[in-house]
């Protein structure tokens, strides 16, 4: 088995918006040996795993990366149970403990992150907007996939009436390959009222 730790200490603590001096920070250690594990020069002492884990937010099995095929099936039944749940007026209303459930257990997951900003937009529309903000601007800096980027921009931007939406759209098609263009607005301008 491939031992995948370096870049999962790079990954979860981009994730987490963490720098490498915040995290040896908070392990007590120099910023030079983190950014050592990160470029596979040398990895932490056995020791120290379970206190990178929790600064992480994952389990120790998730930072070695023991756990990669149980973890996507664990998501992907989240996803779906979401899906199902939210279809049915029956279960619709126990679809957001899902979702908080979900993100609980993979808060460092994109998909999660945006079934979560999902699940609160709507389930708790009110008192949630600065936690959706704050994943979406993570999902935006840190994910590579597009359509979860589109997402991310939607739950910032919102869509107030069809017009917004048209330019939404329109700007989707004109950009569509380089999701940039929804960071490159100031935020009081009229393009960044729309886009973020």
């Amino acid at each position: 088995m491939e031992l995948k730790i370096s870049e999962n200490i790079k990954r979860l603590r981009k994730e987490k918006n963490l720098t490498q001096e915040a995290l040896a920070s908070m392990l007590s250690i120099t910023s030079q040996s983190v950014s050592k594990w990160e470029r596979g020069d040398g990895f932490p002492d056995i020791t120290l795993l379970p206190a990178i884990a929790n600064c992480l937010g994952v389990s120790t099995d998730v930072l070695l990366g023991n756990d990669i095929f149980v973890a996507e099936e664990r998501i992907q039944k989240y996803i779906s149970e979401y899906k199902n749940r939210t279809e049915n007026e029956d279960t619709w209303m126990s679809a957001f403990t899902v979702a908080q459930n979900a993100y609980d257990e993979f808060s460092y997951d994109f998909r999660i992150m945006m079934l979560y900003v999902n699940a609160l937009k709507v389930f708790r529309p009110t008192g949630s907007q600065a936690e959706i903000e704050q994943i979406c601007k993570t999902v935006l800096r840190n994910c590579e996939d597009k359509a979860l980027c589109a997402d991310a921009s939607y739950f910032l931007c919102g869509f107030r009436n069809m017009e917004d939406k048209w330019y939404f759209l329109d700007k989707y098609i004109q950009y569509g390959q380089d999701w940039n263009w929804f960071k490159v607005y100031p935020i009081d301008s009229t393009e960044g009222k729309i886009m973020m």
